[in-house]
């Protein structure tokens, strides 16, 4: 790397750092609340009526997917205004983007509301759960209608990186999902309920948003009028995000149970459900270690500085392969233990998925920075034939194997496309920022040589009293990352990288010294 590259990257290191920490924040609460209280409302609603609410979900996810890009775009286009302090093109893009989605919710609305009235000729239920699935249905086809317009203020607050903000209401969210599922869990009320509190969740959120980003914005006013050509660059921008983020989606795990729910139906999509929370644990840790990328690398872009872009892409890669390989690497080999320990008798089939799912994820790392790289540099559209190709392999193995071999099969699919996605990915991202294989894999590479030490610690931790109990088990995988990013610390990180990781825990060491004095 250059010295330019070096230099103009640490204050946006600092930055990257600092908004990662906020998202990180929210994120592990959230996490954590997931996987305490899932058990619970499969125990309270009943295998059936949890898997009904899941397919509600994930029905309301599927036709949310078709945002056209949008959010991505205007992402990218208000850090470039932000960058270049244009106040007149920051309003105009925030006024069109919200119009754009405004038709979108409406839209989205009207999908939703079309596939609740036939869902019970769509999906192997009985006409009970069909009443209960269209109710759901029903309301999130409403909720769409705000959903969609107050997402802007959030997808602007992260092109102004103020993650600060975002995390602050997605804390917010977490814990008023928390107390939701305790009224539910209390009152012995259905998915009804627990859907009608999650909306009313979600109002609340986007208006804190709202407020927040009319005051954390000092530049032009936002009251100004949807542009036809900015919201024609919007929708250019964004299509080829949106075509890829399909496709992506129907490579990963949200088609997956539509595929469950319409030939095997609601007990199978829980049992895929409890491994899919395991393969989300990895995904939300890889996700949170590039949330803060994509303003920092549209603003290299607006200042067209290559070198600097591609000092992010290839040190982006190897933190996060350094930061989330071991816990990916933990998952697959503490599985078995922690869903007996955390569902009990009953999901003994989720091990073996959760392990292909995360299996399918652990090489993810070494590339997920490049995102962030092209869409930045309004590249992501060559993208989009490959990822095509890969979402409908993993649809059609989907198909093909989910009779055979139940729920497995359908993980099969997932696997088999997750993997053939490194080499067709890592090749694009590559040949656009000139970096070389060889470069690349020297800095992000090693850390995968630490992972055997997860599967001896996990091995060793399993032979102690510790593997009896659910919270023996995560203090054993504790330990497995802990002893991974040791061995990294000692073998891969160069001396001014341990020597800033020490400056770094030791600057956090004494905030919370002054904090508590």
């Amino acid at each position: 790397m250059t010295e330019k590259a070096h230099t103009s990257g640490s204050p946006r290191k600092r930055s990257i750092v600092a908004n990662t920490a906020m998202n990180g924040i929210a994120q592990f609460a959230s996490l954590v609340s997931t996987l305490v209280f899932f058990p619970l409302l499969v125990h309270a609603f009943g295998v059936g009526d949890y898997g009904v609410y899941v397919i509600a979900l994930s029905v309301t996810g599927t036709v949310g997917m078709f945002d056209l890009g949008i959010g991505a775009s205007t992402v990218r286009l208000v850090a470039r205004h932000a960058s270049l302090s244009d106040d007149e093109g920051f309003a105009r893009t925030v006024s069109s983007a919200a119009g754009l989605l405004f038709v979108v919710g409406i839209i989205i609305a009207l999908a939703i509301a079309g596939i609740g009235a036939v869902a019970g000729s769509i999906f192997k239920i009985d006409a009970s759960q069909a009443s209960l699935l269209r109710s759901l249905l029903l309301i999130g086809a409403a909720s769409q209608v705000w959903y969609w317009p107050a997402t802007v203020a959030s997808h602007v607050l992260g092109g102004l990186e103020r993650y600060d903000i975002i995390a602050r209401t997605s804390i917010f969210t977490t814990l008023a999902n928390v107390a939701a599922i305790a009224i539910v869990l209390v009152t012995g009320a259905g998915p009804v309920v627990l859907m009608l509190l999650g909306v009313g969740t979600m109002v609340v959120a986007s208006l804190m948003n709202i407020v927040a980003l009319r005051d954390a914005h000092t530049g032009a006013r936002l009251a100004t009028l949807p542009s036809r050509p900015v919201a024609l660059e919007i929708l250019s921008g964004g299509f080829p995000i949106f075509v890829a983020g399909i496709a992506q989606f129907l490579n990963r795990e949200q088609v997956d149970r539509l595929v469950l729910g319409v030939f095997l139906g609601p007990a199978a999509v829980v049992i895929y459900q409890a491994a899919s929370k395991l393969s989300s644990l990895v995904a939300q840790f890889t996700g949170l270690s590039t949330s803060a990328l994509l303003p920092v690398a549209s603003g290299m872009v607006a200042r067209e500085d290559e070198d600097a872009l591609r000092d992010l892409f290839v040190r982006g890669s190897r933190y996060v392969s350094l930061a989330v390989a071991p816990i990916a690497a933990t998952v697959i080999v503490l599985a078995a233990p922690f869903i007996r320990s955390w569902m009990g008798p009953g999901f003994e089939g989720s091990i073996i998925v959760a392990q292909l799912l995360v299996f399918s994820q652990l090489f993810v790392p070494l590339y997920q920075t490049g995102d962030a790289v092209l869409i930045g540099k309004g590249r992501f559209s060559a993208w989009v034939p490959r990822g095509i190709a890969l979402a409908l392999l993993n649809l059609g193995l989907s198909l093909a194997l989910v009779r055979p071999l139940g729920v497995t099969g359908v993980a099969i699919g997932t696997l088999v496309s997750g993997l053939l996605e490194l080499p067709l990915y890592a090749h694009l991202v590559l040949r656009e920022t000139g970096v070389t294989v060889r470069m690349w894999l020297a800095q992000a590479g090693p850390m995968y040589l630490m992972l055997p030490v997860a599967l001896i610690v996990g091995a060793v931790g399993m032979l102690t009293p510790l593997g009896g109990s659910l919270v023996g088990v995560v203090a054993v995988g504790a330990a497995c990352v802990l002893g991974c990013w040791a061995a990294a610390y000692t073998l891969v990180l160069t001396s001014e990288e341990r020597a800033d990781a020490r400056a770094r825990l030791a600057a956090i060491s004494r905030g919370r010294g002054e904090r508590a004095s």
